[in-house]
């Protein structure tokens, strides 16, 4: 079902051009959707016209002047990866299920889906799947080895239209969860589902979902669709056994 590949690898966390920005913050109508092109831009209505999410009130920073340096500063560290691929008839799968919450909450909702939901919409059905696994099975990591869920993070990325996920130690050298993670994943998926069906939420929270330093910002994220491959990779190895 899921296929992983354990590298170690150079994570960089960025390379900088030195810089002296004067900016400008103030308070407006923005979007929200990290993944639309009106995002953190000030907008006027009450819904953005590239994805429709409603409009919400956020902090706006303008650079007024910016004068960059000749030298760049360039930041990193290494760290093991592990690489999350889904196969064709997953993803096959997860656009099923894609379609069938959508019916779900069309029947429920009509044309007031809440704005938490519309990502259902607006995102790709794998990334939505990938994301919100990502973070199920970084919840379970401490059940299963000696180690804290901010050791490890998990980022997805579009590659070739498809989407892979990137398991990684959050420390320089390596700490050991995402090889735990590697090792482990059929066990570490049947404790992330345990945790997840245990939570008395509907659509996810800070106690099965959503986590304190996403690279994206917890957007794009949902508990059923994670529900539905943390199942899969448990009924896969089943299956091999």
């Amino acid at each position: 079902m899921l296929s992983g590949l354990l590298n170690f690898l150079c994570l960089f966390l960025g390379v900088f051009q030195p810089a002296e920005c004067g900016l400008k913050r103030q308070y407006r109508l923005t979007c929200t959707n990290p993944h639309c092109s009106g995002y953190h831009l000030p907008l006027k209505g009450k819904s953005c016209l590239q994805c429709h999410r409603s409009l919400r009130t956020a902090e706006i920073t303008d650079v007024e002047q910016k004068i960059t340096f000749p030298t760049p500063y360039r930041t990193g560290y290494e760290a093991p990866v592990l690489k999350i691929e889904l196969n064709p008839g997953v993803t096959t799968a997860i656009r099923e299920e894609v379609a069938r919450l959508r019916k779900n909450l069309n029947d429920r909702y009509g044309d007031n889906i809440p704005d938490t939901l519309k990502h259902l919409w607006t995102s790709a059905p794998d990334w939505l799947a990938l994301h919100s696994m990502g973070h199920q099975l970084i919840f379970a990591v401490p059940l299963l080895v000696l180690s804290s869920r901010s050791d490890v993070n998990f980022v997805v990325e579009r590659e070739d239209k498809r989407s892979v996920g990137y398991f990684f130690d959050t420390c320089d050298g390596g700490n050991g969860a995402t090889e735990a993670i590697f090792q482990n994943l059929p066990r570490l998926a049947d404790k992330a589902r345990v945790l997840v069906e245990a939570c008395d939420c509907e659509y996810g929270c800070p106690r099965c979902l959503t986590q304190h330093g996403c690279p994206q910002r917890n957007e794009g994220l949902n508990r059923d669709l994670g529900l539905f491959l943390l199942k899969a990779i448990g009924e896969s190895a089943s299956s091999i056994e």
